[in-house]
């Protein structure tokens, strides 16, 4: 079988007979006998892309081997020169032909070969052992990358050649590769089990996470090389659930047709694709008018935004990162904190980008993710204001004052907190209710941040785990009026100190009662979220 090299439409075409004939017996045991370190000791089925050298840069300080006009490399997954299939590589010249043999058994020879002259290519590859499946593909630069595995961990033989290569005059002409980004199943979204996904993480935060589709990147590290042809082989003839990816991670990983097989079909998809990248993914969001509503898929409408990498504008949104060792494809997190303070409903989507100068740089947008957002909760916090210290005396008197810090739309305030009623009691002040919406004492003047409220508050408003006692208020707007945004205290409680002692939770936010609420406009709906603050430390001393 003799591969043609100097058009696309061949090499797709090749890509469908390679290896055609099944691995010999002797080859299958061959590699149960070696425990495969050899063929496999170099193949990494999950590395990061930083690990991975730039095909270039490797070309230009890898050693070769020449013969008759041609030099020839072999590197690894990572792209370091494989010092030990170098050593035994033998490129021998015989006329129109150069024959590349190794004098030790591999599973697989990603190999480099270059014309010295620039006068001649490689026009033609046919693999030796009838049980290996390969692929061969021009590059720009007058470079050939050649990759050779064995099928299903299978051993290539040592008595036939790896490759034999026909060779023609003039330069090779690069393949016209179809960048994988743009390709339809590249789309993360392409099953349920890969798709964006929306949650809502109150606090006006939503986090979004999906996994990464790359055509042909079969070792997950985030380039497409011939690298991609070694996991190939190993899973070749596997099939697995495609309503079901993660039943047989692996597998699903090398099938680049999509169909749920592992075929000769699926080296096509390498070539294609040969040295595209992802560097990561940029992250769009949108507001919607109601829950129900469907956005446009078009995230160059103006209608969506771009959710910017906060430590580097220049970088995608999510850059690429660390890929798992547990065989699956590399799964996104991505913390959208940039969420209005008001919350509402959202929707995401994200679009996979390619490497520098790749045409085209954008891949397909992902399947729409939407959720409801939770607003932005507001800090509740114990304020000690007059006087204002956590020591005293029996017989002290002292304010507290409830302060809600950084609120959105606040009508009313609901607040429940309790009290050590074994060391302190509440004043009652001028006969009015024991718990204030604003209060004047001296040269401290207290001012409430709901403008002339209704007010209600009760003391041991019901019960509570012993020495505490429960005391409960509410802080409501009049009708008409507007709601409020920003700081300020909502209650003022006179406190005695009645006892020597002292405990670091004497006033505190009650541990069985979630009655802490922040109503807006509408009766019934929330405005935020309180964020209860920490509780008070009070120590008394004896009286003076």
């Amino acid at each position: 079988m003799r591969i043609s090299s100097l058009n696309f439409a061949a090499l797709l075409c090749a890509a469908m007979m390679l290896g055609a004939c099944g691995g010999g017996q002797e080859l299958q045991q061959a590699a149960q006998d070696n425990g495969n370190a050899a063929g496999y000791e170099n193949w990494q089925p999950q590395q990061s892309m930083e690990q991975v050298i730039p095909l270039d840069d490797a070309l230009r300080s890898a050693a070769w081997v020449e013969a008759g006009g041609f030099s020839l490399t072999a590197l690894d997954s990572f792209n370091r020169t494989d010092a030990g299939l170098l050593e035994s590589i033998e490129l021998e010249r015989n006329g129109n032909e150069l024959v590349v043999s190794s004098s030790r058994p591999v599973g697989s020879a990603l190999l480099y070969l270059r014309s010295d002259a620039g006068d001649e290519h490689a026009a033609g590859v046919e693999f030796g052992d009838a049980g290996a499946i390969g692929i061969s593909v021009n590059m720009p630069g007058g470079t050939q990358a050649i990759g050779i595995s064995g099928r299903n961990t299978a051993l290539l033989a040592t008595d036939r050649p790896l490759a034999t290569l026909s060779i023609a005059s003039g330069a090779a002409v690069p393949e016209r590769s179809t960048m994988a980004i743009d390709t339809p199943n590249n789309k993360v979204g392409l099953v349920a089990q890969q798709q964006l996904i929306a949650q809502d993480n109150g606090e006006a935060i939503a986090t979004l996470s999906w996994r990464e589709r790359l055509t042909g990147d079969y070792d997950i590290n985030g380039v497409v090389t011939i690298a991609d042809i070694t996991p190939l082989g190993i899973n070749l003839g596997k099939s697995y659930d495609k309503e079901d990816p993660d039943a047989s991670p692996k597998v699903e990983i090398v099938d680049g047709d999509f169909n749920g097989l592992i075929t000769l079909a699926d080296i096509t998809p390498i070539g294609q694709n040969f040295n595209t990248q992802i560097t990561g993914y940029d992250v769009y969001r949108t507001a919607l008018s109601s829950a129900s509503e469907d956005p446009t898929a078009d995230v160059k409408d103006p209608r969506w935004s771009k959710v910017e990498n906060k430590a580097d504008p220049g970088l995608p949104s999510a850059p690429r990162s660390e890929v798992p060792s547990t065989g699956v494809r590399l799964t996104y997190t991505f913390v959208d904190d940039t969420v209005p303070d008001t919350g509402g409903e959202y929707a995401w989507a994200v679009v996979p980008l390619a490497g520098q100068g790749q045409t085209p740089h954008e891949g397909p947008v992902s399947n729409i993710a939407k959720v409801g957002v939770s607003p932005k909760g507001a800090p509740v916090d114990l304020v000690i204001q007059d006087p204002a210290t956590g020591s005293l005396t029996v017989g002290d008197e002292f304010w507290v004052a409830v302060r809600i810090t950084d609120v959105i739309g606040l009508f009313s305030a609901n607040m429940r907190l309790e009290y050590d009623g074994s060391i302190l009691e509440v004043v009652e002040v001028d006969s009015a209710d024991q718990i204030l919406p604003e209060y004047t004492d001296g040269a401290f003047s207290g001012v409430n941040l709901l403008s002339d409220p209704l007010f209600i508050g009760i003391d041991n408003v019901a019960p509570a785990d012993s020495p505490y006692v429960l005391l409960g208020f509410n802080d409501t707007q009049k009708k008409g009026t507007p709601v409020v945004d920003g700081s300020g205290n909502v209650g003022y409680i006179k406190f005695r100190a009645i006892a020597e002692g002292s405990n670091t939770e004497a006033i505190r936010w009650p541990q069985s009662s979630t009655f802490i609420l922040m109503w807006g406009e509408e009766f019934g709906v929330p405005a935020v979220n309180p964020i209860l603050g920490p509780p008070l430390d009070i120590n008394i001393g004896p009286a003076s």
